[in-house]
């Protein structure tokens, strides 16, 4: 005890774990000093005090620039050291190796993993089961779950595009575009899409057109609001009435949308309204903003943490699943859209 402290203390100290901060500062300040002058360096995969032998979490994206993603993530990393865990971030590996590198998730003890959105899909559904039955702790997050013995976060769509069906066609929009992903089952895009053509046939509305934003004869790598400009372009380009509104998949898209529009000289939420999926930041920074339904992200990396870490630390089951309610955000991409309720159309 070079500081006159315990082990523990220092190695709460050390780790700015939660509870380091009923220490006082001179006493934080003594560790901290000890330590350098004894040369030691806190190892984050060592096991947690009483409890379990590891403390640290892998949270897998999709990519760093996915804000939904992120936004997820931040709000996971927070609550998750709240509960006195430690974050690792990854991305899918390359090539056609295992996923989950058993030198890191073994090895160094990684107590529970997490996966966000899009990389859900690209994990084989036999290590998912197999890293399961092996003890494992496997959350996924925004997609649903590709075995039964993982536990599920989701958001439930239908909520949210029912109240954004109310709201376009209640302002008279009939004719609608769905732009997005719609060609991989049980991706998001189409699952939005089947939920927007169900509202539209259970109300008796016109059947939206679906288009696929996959690029076609292009060599180079899109990005999503490129493919979605290029879809929205074609459309366009082959002639016929132009739509009420354009229902993205994602208010990235939506952007790609604003793109297709202006090239042809016609502008969001005045011509076409235009709505999105998500509510990232720059929904609402772009002009017109954009009409989104709101997923509850900050909820979603809490829900997250809280239940790697009830299931390592009160022994809740596998295979668990709970929704969370998104909400529609009104903006101007379909309120300065006058609509065929205010022109008598």
């Amino acid at each position: 005890m070079h500081a006159g402290v315990s082990r523990a203390a220092v190695s709460l100290a050390l780790r700015e774990h939660p509870k380091s901060r009923s220490f006082s500062p001179e006493t934080i300040r003594k560790i901290r000093r000890s330590a350098q002058a004894l040369g030691y360096r806190v190892n984050l995969f060592s096991g947690r005090p009483g409890k379990q032998n590891t403390k640290v979490f892998m949270l897998y994206l999709s990519s760093l620039q996915d804000l939904y993603s992120g936004a997820i993530a931040e709000s996971f990393q927070e609550r998750a050291f709240e509960r006195g865990y430690w974050t690792m971030l990854s991305l899918p590996p390359a090539g056609q190796g295992s996923f989950f590198d058993e030198r890191v998730v073994g090895e160094h003890g990684i107590a529970a993993v997490a996966l966000i959105g899009q990389v859900v899909s690209r994990v084989p559904a036999g290590e998912l089961r197999s890293l399961a039955k092996n003890g494992g702790h496997v959350v996924t997050v925004g997609r649903n779950r590709p075995v039964d013995e993982v536990c599920g976060v989701l958001v439930d769509d239908r909520i949210g595009l029912t109240a954004l069906g109310d709201h376009i066609y209640g302002r008279g929009a009939r004719q609608i575009w769905l732009v997005g992903s719609h060609a991989a089952n049980g991706s998001p895009g189409k699952t939005r899409c089947q939920l927007v053509v169900e509202y539209a046939r259970e109300h008796g509305f016109p059947e939206p057109v679906c288009i696929d934003d996959a690029p076609r004869e292009s060599k180079e790598a899109l990005t999503i609001d490129q493919k979605a400009c290029q879809a929205v372009r074609r459309q366009l380009a082959a002639g016929g009435p132009l739509p009420d509104a354009i229902v993205a998949d994602l208010d990235i898209r939506a952007m790609g949308v604003y793109y297709a529009l202006r090239e042809k000289g016609l502008e969001p939420g005045r011509d076409v309204a235009v709505t999105g999926y998500d509510d990232i930041w720059p929904s609402q920074a772009i002009f017109p903003s954009l009409t989104t339904v709101h997923q509850p992200t900050r909820e979603m990396g809490i829900a997250t943490a809280d239940m790697l870490a009830d299931a390592l630390e009160r022994n809740i089951g596998s295979g668990r699943q709970i929704s969370i309610q998104p909400e529609l955000r009104i903006r101007e991409s379909t309120t300065l859209w006058e609509g065929r309720a205010a022109t008598g159309q």
